[in-house]
């Protein structure tokens, strides 16, 4: 059984404060270290199958 820890009356169960990573990162940026796969044409970029299914055929494409 998982024990939930007492949070306080600011915050309910599953919410976690980010403020100091908000703030952080804010000052001293982030850096996102990313591997380039190419480029992939898609009729539209919104939607998480259509940006999934672009990614996919990315990778298979390096693979081979």
């Amino acid at each position: 059984m998982k024990k939930i820890k007492n949070l306080g009356s600011t915050q309910k169960a599953g919410q976690v404060n980010f403020e100091a990573d908000k703030e952080l990162v804010a000052t001293t940026g982030a850096t996102f270290c990313v591997k380039y796969l190419g480029y992939n044409e898609v009729k539209e970029s919104r939607g998480v199958k259509v940006c999934s299914a672009a990614v996919h055929k990315l990778v298979k494409e390096k693979k081979n």
